[in-house]
């Protein structure tokens, strides 16, 4: 059924949702998947697609007969994902939203209703796979100057309750991705300037050693916006002995959230462990970043993966096209 907008929507306990934007083979695998083992409604986002997406979909839905409490689809502007998500938490009608990547098949059949089960527990804002945070580290930045990637649920697959959520969009925080700057601590717009230099060829091996002492870690002094777990975010320099605090800290989608919701609302996130993930679903990591930025380094050409997706498709839903 479509419909016109997401709080049109009645009321469920769970609804998944599934965000598409010019990916429409992916997005298929990842809807006929959630239709045969989420066991809940589900909501099929379109972004503003060229690839004749809408089109496909609505002639998908009518071929499967698909139940109007079953799938919806709507369409929504092309924005940033944060910035998606935050809308659709804000209007969306129901207890638990399940995200599910337009890029990831469901593989189990447990996974979803383990990932409901795990959420409805109390002090749990979410349940699925926790993306760990992790120091980086890397070619185009020195030694000295490397960042932390801040912990986060694992985006791709997560089932969230919604009035937590939306209790932590009204004190401001948000899905979009973002980071903090911690260089030269006292002036945020000089760390911006010192950050942006690992982006230069010829400035990104510099080290500018002398401000090392403004990043070396205080006996009692928590880094603000870090998680509870501070001591894991601080490194020895090499050679030195010396432990220095991040240079910057990168959360990306989702992360800005999640940090709040240990924080602030000391509420924890139902993780089953990275451990898990790989049976019980298959991630094909940026489909949608590298369609709408060809050659970007951190996602899969689309036409790479393409043949797999058609042939499970075809092999395992009964897809031809």
């Amino acid at each position: 059924m479509i419909v016109q907008q997401i709080a049109e929507l009645a009321h469920v306990p769970v609804r998944a949702v599934i965000i598409n934007c010019d990916t429409r083979w992916v997005t298929t695998l990842a809807l006929l998947s959630a239709l045969r083992y989420a066991h809940v409604p589900i909501l099929l986002i379109d972004c503003e697609s060229t690839d004749g997406s809408w089109e496909w979909f609505c002639e998908l839905a009518a071929k499967h007969s698909f139940a109007e409490n079953t799938v919806n689809v709507v369409k929504m502007p092309l924005r940033p994902h944060g910035k998606t998500l935050d809308r659709l938490f804000q209007e969306i009608r129901a207890d638990k939203v399940l995200l599910v990547d337009s890029d990831l098949e469901i593989l189990s059949p447990t996974i979803v209703a383990d990932s409901i089960r795990a959420a409805s527990e109390n002090g749990i804002y979410g349940a699925g796979f926790l993306h760990a945070g992790e120091w980086i580290r890397g070619g185009h930045l020195p030694a000295s100057a490397h960042g932390y990637y801040m912990e986060r649920m694992w985006i791709p697959f997560t089932c969230l309750n919604v009035a937590p959520i939306r209790s932590a969009l009204a004190a401001g925080n948000s899905f979009m991705h973002s980071r903090d700057y911690f260089e030269f601590p006292h002036s945020l717009l000089l760390s911006k300037a010192l950050y942006a230099r690992h982006r230069l060829p010829l400035l990104k091996k510099l080290e500018l050693k002398f401000l090392h002492r403004f990043r070396q870690q205080p006996q009692e002094d928590p880094m603000p916006n870090l998680a509870s777990d501070f001591s894991s975010k601080v490194a020895p320099l090499p050679s030195s002995g010396v432990v220095l605090r991040p240079a910057f800290c990168e959360y990306d989608t989702g992360a800005r959230l999640h940090a709040y919701m240990r924080q602030t609302l000391r509420s924890e996130f139902g993780d089953f462990g990275m451990g898990l993930c790989a049976a019980s679903v298959k991630h094909y990591h940026g489909i949608t970043r590298a369609t709408l930025s060809p050659g970007r380094d951190n996602a899969t050409p689309p036409n790479s993966v393409l043949d797999e997706v058609m042939q499970r498709l075809s092999d395992e839903y009964g897809v031809n096209t």
